[in-house]
């Protein structure tokens, strides 16, 4: 109910807002202006297997409805700052707020990244086999290089610190990674691939891993819809040097299939859903399982200038 009541507001104001926007002739020097943007999202999630129980062992269903908010802001004809706010409202776990913000530069060959964000009171199921709530300091920053307009060669970097109530929880992971993309017949198709590594230093030796990636990724986009199919494979290795540790020896190989889908209703008003499956197996005894987890809901765009500006480049 709490979802059907903010859809029925959004398609609302969305409506309001077309009858009262100018026509484009009214306002010809905005054309040549890049767009101050607001996307406001709402969506309901369902996470099957939310605490990854293992194969055979009961599972938990959970479902959470998200509001997010991203207000991007041009500096000049290639620079950009946004800030973004979402708040997951999980239907067991209460309410989990996040906060951020960064610079985007978008040139003819160059293209960066940087941002930082927190999280707050955040279900992380992926260390000591529980659920713990975390605050999280997430920074990256990614660079982009296009020798020619179809392809761009890009890497990344992300540093993720998670503090728990219980110490022993706490961690540090890094991530690196790099891909390629090209555009065949503007944007229409766009396959990527990209391969990336990770390590994590926790507390708790026995949850220290180092991790390897590969992907393969294909876009769309044509008559302002948007399609998307990822394919990821991770190898993780645990790197724990006592033998009486339970995750000594250990290793994990992790399969996703992701697919989202951006289709445009009306005007600025936009249908969107999001599908994730993952299965993952382990070398320890008894601890393979697979997860779901399924989006669907209403994207809104509020552009303060005409003709907003290109998506990001994003992995």
């Amino acid at each position: 109910m709490r979802l059907i009541a903010i859809i029925a507001i959004m398609c609302t104001s969305a409506a309001a807002a077309a009858e009262d926007k100018p026509a484009a002739q009214d306002k010809p020097a905005a054309q040549d202006k890049r767009a101050a943007t607001n996307d406001v999202r709402v969506t309901q999630r369902v996470f099957d297997n939310f605490t990854q129980a293992y194969d055979g062992e009961p599972k938990m269903t959970i479902s959470g409805t998200g509001l997010e908010d991203l207000m991007t802001m041009p500096f000049g004809t290639t620079w950009s700052g946004y800030l973004r706010g979402e708040l997951l409202m999980y239907e067991r776990f209460g309410n989990s707020p996040l906060a951020g913000g960064g610079v985007r530069h978008d040139g003819r060959h160059h293209m960066f990244d940087g941002s930082v964000q927190g999280e707050f009171k955040r279900p992380i199921v992926d260390i000591d086999d529980t659920v713990s709530e975390a605050t999280s300091l997430v920074a990256g920053a990614q660079y982009g290089f296009r020798p020619v307009r179809p392809l761009l060669l890009a890497a990344s970097s992300t540093y993720r610190k998670d503090t728990f109530d219980r110490e022993t929880l706490n961690s540090h992971t890094y991530e690196i990674g790099s891909w390629v993309r090209y555009q065949v017949a503007g944007r229409k198709f766009m396959p990527s691939l990209g391969l990336g590594s990770a390590r994590r230093d926790s507390v708790n030796p026995g949850d220290d891993y180092s991790q390897r990636e590969g992907f393969v990724r294909a876009q769309s986009e044509f008559s302002r819809a948007r399609l998307s199919v990822r394919y990821r494979q991770r190898e993780r290795d645990y790197t724990v040097p006592d033998p009486r540790v339970h995750n000594f020896g250990r290793h994990d190989v992790r399969r996703q299939l992701t697919m989202s889908a951006e289709i445009p209703i009306y005007k600025d008003l936009a249908a969107v859903a999001y599908y994730a499956q993952e299965r993952s197996r382990s070398t320890r005894v008894g601890r393979d399982f697979r997860t779901q987890m399924f989006s669907i809901g209403l994207s809104w765009r509020v552009s303060w200038l005409q003709q907003p500006p290109e998506p990001p480049e994003v992995r």
